[in-house]
């Protein structure tokens, strides 16, 4: 009965890469990834707060300010992006995939904001969560809860992507609720994103260990072809 004998190095690989499947903590993978602009508003009156987007960096390294710090403040211009217009929309490039099972965003209070992820499977970007106008308090406030910074909006089930977009929408600031209106006064102070590396498909793990055994396979077949050789 012949056995085939995988080599040593492809062993080592298939463990490797069994163990980055296996489960691990949810980490804020949205954490120093690079934001830019990828849409404006091409109303006149739309721009920037403090008139640059020299913030754009500041969303994703982790500062979440404390709550209800008010628009406008010298801490909200220093960390946050505020803006006029609703038609800027900001991207965060995470650099590759990962699987996204939660989220808090700290944005203003008196607007919705919509986030989207993009699909690859699709190549289209698709809703990711909604955060709602807030109806008491003010300035910056966390979502999915006001009360709880560190609170996560779970997701229904987890996305794999490797971007994620924000942008402003509904506000009462001009009593428009169908993000028709480019109202100004938007803030977006923080955006985490908890996942963790996407790993394969079952189907893909199935044919990642038909290759390695093909390749142990071959390497007997090799080894048996030069023992022949050198008995005769």
């Amino acid at each position: 009965m012949l056995r085939a004998r995988i080599p040593g190095i492809t062993l080592a690989l298939m463990a490797a890469m069994w163990t980055t499947g296996g489960a691990s903590a949810d980490t804020n993978v949205a954490l120093g990834k690079t934001v830019s602009i990828v849409a404006t508003d091409p109303d006149p009156s739309a721009g920037f707060n403090n008139g640059t987007a020299g913030n754009l960096q500041n969303i994703t390294n982790g500062v979440i300010l404390p709550d209800a710090t008010a628009y406008s403040s010298a801490a909200a211009i220093a960390q946050a992006i505020e803006w006029n217009g609703a038609g800027y929309v900001f991207q965060i490039s995470l650099g590759a995939l990962y699987t996204l099972s939660g989220l808090i965003v700290d944005v203003d209070d008196n607007d919705a904001y919509q986030l989207q992820y993009y699909n690859v499977s699709t190549s289209s970007w698709d809703a990711l969560y909604t955060a709602p106008i807030v109806s008491d308090g003010f300035g910056l406030r966390t979502r999915p809860s006001v009360s709880d910074q560190s609170e996560e909006y779970i997701l229904s089930s987890p996305v794999t992507t490797d971007a994620v977009r924000i942008y402003g929408g509904a506000s009462d600031d001009n009593f428009c609720f169908d993000g028709s209106c480019g109202q100004g006064g938007y803030a977006v102070g923080q955006v985490e994103l908890f996942g963790t590396p996407a790993v394969p498909e079952p189907s893909t793990w199935a044919m990642m260990l038909i290759g390695f055994a093909g390749l142990g396979f071959v390497g007997y077949r090799q080894r048996q072809k030069l023992v022949g050789a050198a008995s005769v």
